[in-house]
């Protein structure tokens, strides 16, 4: 007996002390607020480069989770080591900054993780609202208190329920590799939808941030500001299956295709909406509606009996989107365009291997892959 693969979270059975999911829903909001708040609070204190150095800190979080599906005890151990280190050592280097976040993050969802497979089904409206107010809270968070602050909270409120909450503890490795990483052919399409969203996002966030400086208008009144628009286009985003399946009537495919072509000419206004903040807000929002055909890639993936582990293909998307804007500000910190070329850039890949995946060996595609599951058992 697979002794690696009998330790993933999902292979756990229901815990009987846990009867609601209540618990999951407060690590998806530590989640989010951490995402955007470490974001939003290291541009604060390190500038626009220490922001995104933090974002790709959170998406190395992702990768803690899967492939390495970090133990919940190991989850323990981490976020009580990071109280420790965060209360004596403090934050005032970017480096440790970075290791902070990226840990934090790793025990977080590694909790939600495992916290999932004890749990009864999760709706997935729900699970989006919290995910969005998550966000909403962070960028507030990151920008009304110091980066040591917030994550010393969140270690603090997450290690207290992981205590106190009457968890079940599986005995298991604190790594939990399972499987290699493989491509078959939707796993690298994957990997292109996921870079061209992450490329700009978080970059996005911070010049909507930042936008106050321009305007002379109240840092509290841009942060609101952009934790508007922030939000509204993570809902156009989230909206993007029930307007092309179920409004459009698309086949999975389709959706796909004209999702990305729809993203790609937003994503070239962007480029040049720049310095306008409310166009560039405006095509963000319209944008999300096509970022949102994620969905058919996952639903074509499973028609075509794809073999990869679309998840991981999409945590290793976030964190080389984040990565190329990285770079991109490295190499000229004054190309505010250049990002949003980048992941036009990676939309119109995604279009290409997408075609050439679905050319290949094609099932019956009048598979209908259209509908939406009413709850979710794994998922970031």
């Amino acid at each position: 007996m697979d002794l690696l693969q009998n330790t993933h979270p999902s292979s756990q059975k229901p815990h009987p002390e846990i009867a609601s999911p209540s618990f999951y829903y407060i690590f998806s909001l530590f989640s989010g607020i951490l995402e955007t708040g470490a974001v939003v609070s290291g541009y604060c204190q390190f500038g626009f480069f220490g922001g995104i150095g933090l974002a790709l800190a959170y998406q190395l979080g992702c990768l803690i989770r899967n492939p390495f599906h970090l133990s919940l005890q190991g989850a323990l151990y981490i976020l009580g080591g990071s109280v420790l280190a965060l209360l004596f050592l403090g934050i005032d280097h970017l480096g440790w900054a970075i290791g902070c976040v990226a840990l934090l993050s790793g025990a977080i969802q590694s909790s939600r993780e495992w916290l999932l497979a004890e749990l009864p089904p999760v709706s997935l409206v729900r699970k989006r609202f919290v995910r969005v107010l998550g966000f909403s809270v962070g960028i507030f968070a990151g920008w009304a208190c110091p980066l040591e602050t917030l994550l010393l909270s969140l270690a603090i409120c997450a290690l207290f329920l992981l205590c106190f909450g009457g968890f079940h503890f599986p005995q298991v490795p604190w790594i939990n590799w399972h499987h290699g990483v493989r491509s078959d052919r939707f796993g690298i399409v994957m990997l292109f939808h996921q870079i061209h969203y992450f490329a700009y996002a978080y970059y996005l966030l911070l010049l909507f941030v930042s936008s106050g400086n321009q305007d002379a208008v109240p840092t509290w009144m841009s942060t609101l500001i952009a934790t508007g628009w922030f939000a509204a286009g993570w809902v156009s985003y989230i909206s993007g299956e029930a307007l092309l399946s179920n409004i459009l009537c698309l086949p999975s495919w389709k959706a796909c295709i004209v999702g990305h072509v729809w993203v790609s000419l937003c994503l070239l206004m962007m480029a040049n909406s720049v310095h306008h903040p409310f166009l560039l807000g405006m095509f963000w929002v319209l944008g999300g509606f096509g970022g949102g055909s994620v969905y058919a890639i996952k639903d074509t993936a499973k028609a075509y009996r794809c073999k990869a582990d679309m998840e991981l293909w999409e945590h290793l998307g976030h964190v080389a989107g984040v990565l190329v804007t990285l770079i991109a500000l490295y190499i000229d910190p004054l190309a505010f365009s250049m990002p949003f070329i980048l992941a036009l850039a990676s939309a119109v890949m995604t279009i290409v291997l997408f075609s050439r995946a679905i050319a290949q060996n094609p099932c019956d595609m009048k598979i209908d892959t259209r509908k939406t599951p009413k709850s979710i058992r794994h998922g970031s």
